[in-house]
């Protein structure tokens, strides 16, 4: 199917302007991105930026380029003394969107212009657009951008999705290298393998690729990539996801030294360890940011014939996590419909008691010492019917009851100690320390078995 799609994209400043001119639009004008005539029936791409900047942007190769095979209108942008710089961008953007709507075109996207594209990533989210979706989402790797430039100022270079997720791997930027410490407090979560070279990316907040216009509400509150989906109406089984670099990556660019507010980081408490636990409970995050979150990973790799399994390792994770909260609630669900479940009782988790559950598991903990204790020290008396072994065990595994002296005696005292290890004596000694090393006095056994070896 052909559909109209609306572009848009507000710059300004000399970096950006650069990045956006030399790599952006370059990356764009590939056959399985913008110049694909089976997915598009017609292209406009809306550009906004300062009077001054709009004659080289108009004059720049990769422009004059794109210009013959789509539709490119420029537009002046204009600052209010009383705006800040994100204020401004999200105003061009409403601006944007509200035309794409009224000019009746089927799909609109905005670009970042310090993002770069993988070679098929609008060919990859314009078949989820045919599987009936009304958005694909996915995520945005921060990379440095001296390292991309290194490698890509050559000409003879390809940007592809091989070359990205290399890059990606290699140089992330500081800020998104944090994020592999994870933390609740924080929307991006990097699990990182060094050994197999993949990341997975596991965020509440992601970009939103494209998004189909026959939908009410569309309208920008504080940011394109947080609140759309939020302010329309449209459903979550209504959302897809790109999950591999293989499929479709964009990376945006800053510089290694540039000032980005540092990410929180906390350890996190006995409640938060579980991180869907911790998604859940936090009010702020909205239904759309828990689907993100749980359907939304991304695994990049040098090696695409191993990211479904990388993929599917961290998908059972999250499902087991999820079976692990309803189990905790109590509720009883059925299979392929988790997710679900957990969101219709959401609001339960507010009248539950984390601290009564987890008193329960300690009970329930110290019980299963006890009958390990019984079960241990039966398999003991039946393996050694010695009287001095069972003396001697009992001593061990009530250690810290018994009066100072007989301590003293059962540590410094050589006969005793070798009275006990000769009776135990050969493959058997070995069962018995092990047996007692793990639910006694350890230091007491250590001393046991460093005499014994002597």
């Amino acid at each position: 199917m052909n559909y109209k799609l609306f572009l848009s994209t507000s710059v300004w400043g000399y970096d950006y302007l650069e990045i956006f001119l030399q790599f952006t639009l370059k990356s764009l004008a590939t056959k399985d991105n913008l110049l694909n005539k089976n997915n598009f029936s017609e292209i406009s791409y809306l550009i906004f930026s300062k009077k001054k900047d709009l004659i080289k942007i108009k004059n720049h190769q990769n422009f004059i380029r794109l210009s013959k095979k789509i539709n490119v209108i420029l537009k002046p942008l204009k600052f209010s003394n009383h705006e800040t710089k994100y204020q401004t961008l999200l105003k061009y953007q409403n601006k944007s969107l509200m035309f794409a709507k009224k000019e009746k075109y089927d799909v609109y996207s905005f670009i970042y212009p310090d993002s770069v594209f993988g070679e098929n990533h609008y060919d990859s989210i314009i078949k989820k657009i045919n599987d009936g979706y009304k958005a694909v989402l996915c995520p945005g790797p921060l990379v440095i951008y001296e390292e991309f430039y290194k490698r890509f100022n050559n000409k003879n270079q390809l940007i592809n999705n091989k070359t990205l997720s290399d890059l990606a791997l290699k140089n992330l930027h500081s800020f998104y290298q944090n994020f592999k410490n994870y933390s609740p407090q924080n929307k991006v979560r990097i699990i990182s393998d060094k050994k197999k070279n993949y990341n997975i990316y596991q965020c509440s907040d992601l970009h939103v690729a494209i998004l189909k216009l026959n939908q009410k509400n569309l309208k920008i509150k504080n940011s394109y990539d947080e609140d759309l989906l939020i302010n329309s109406n449209i459903n979550l089984d209504e959302v897809a996801y790109i999950n591999k670099s293989s499929q479709g990556i964009i990376i945006s660019l800053e510089h290694k030294f540039s000032e980005r507010n540092q990410p929180t980081f906390t350890l996190p408490t006995f409640e938060k360890r579980n991180s869907i636990y911790s998604m859940l409970m936090d009010k702020k995050n909205n239904e759309i940011n828990l689907k993100n979150y749980i359907s939304g990973l991304f695994v990049i790799c040098n090696n695409f014939r191993k990211e479904e399994i990388y993929l599917k390792i961290f998908q059972k994770k999250n499902l087991n996590d999820i079976i692990e909260i309803l189990r905790r609630l109590k509720i009883r669900f059925k299979k392929k419909k988790e997710f679900e479940v957990l969101l219709i009782n959401r609001e339960k988790l507010n009248n539950f008691s984390f601290e009564r559950y987890r008193k329960e598991k300690k009970l329930y903990r110290k019980k299963k010492e006890l009958d390990m204790n019984a079960k241990i020290f039966k398999r003991i008396r039946k393996q050694f019917k010695n009287p001095l072994i069972t003396l001697f065990t009992l001593a061990v595994l009530f250690y810290k009851l018994l009066p100072s002296f007989i301590k003293n005696l059962l540590v410094s005292n050589i006969k005793i100690r070798e009275s006990v290890v000769k009776a135990s004596g050969g493959q058997k000694n070995r069962f018995y320390i092990k047996m007692l090393l793990q639910q006694s006095h350890k230091d007491l056994i250590k001393n046991l078995v460093s005499n014994y070896e002597k």
